[in-house]
């Protein structure tokens, strides 16, 4: 375990004299900040970046054998971190504009009569009329992924299905969703 303040390491634990450890720390600690700066550029939130490079460093200790033995290790490293704002920037545009957000669900159910409803309103009577075109266990999949926050992973364990037959399935219910609201 490596005391680590931000990016940079700044000491190993007492006792380590693991020429690997030793390597992998140089090696962070002379490409973060680059990397840091990469990953500000494309999100433009430090906080966020912070937390990239937190699992960035992550993925170093845990693969540092096949990291020093890589052909081009500064490349699996720049690749990573892409990988890692890339995986960030797709989630925040999925929770902002997908069909079924969670401003989606907040709807009770009543609207009072006279008054306009709001957005989100109006988005949960669309995805409650979207979600009368689909069987029970389709709608239980997108509700408890858009709703209640289960990632593919806990919805393949769940149902007992493989974790990539769910995440096509989860796909292919989206854009039947999506497909539905457009022409409805």
């Amino acid at each position: 375990m490596h005391l680590t303040y931000v990016g940079k390491v700044y000491a190993l634990q007492e006792g380590s004299d693991c020429p690997l450890a030793e390597s992998v720390v140089k090696f962070w600690n002379t490409h973060w900040e680059q990397i840091y700066k990469q990953c500000l550029f494309k999100i433009k939130r430090p906080d966020v970046v912070w937390d990239i490079m937190q699992d960035l460093y992550i993925r170093v200790q845990t693969h540092s054998e096949e990291l020093l033995r890589h052909r081009n290790p500064d490349a699996w490293l720049i690749l990573v971190a892409t990988n890692l704002c890339k995986d960030y920037l797709r989630r925040e545009r999925k929770r902002r504009t997908g069909l079924l957000c969670e401003s989606a669900w907040t709807w009770n159910g009543e609207i009072a009569p006279g008054k306009k409803s709001d957005p989100p309103k109006i988005e949960s009577i669309m995805v409650e009329d979207v979600l009368r075109h689909f069987s029970e266990e389709s709608r239980k999949i997108l509700k408890l992924h858009f709703m209640s926050g289960y990632t593919v992973g806990e919805l393949s364990e769940a149902l007992g299905v493989p974790k990539m037959k769910m995440s096509r399935k989860l796909a292919a219910l989206v854009r039947r969703a999506r497909k539905i609201a457009n022409q409805g």
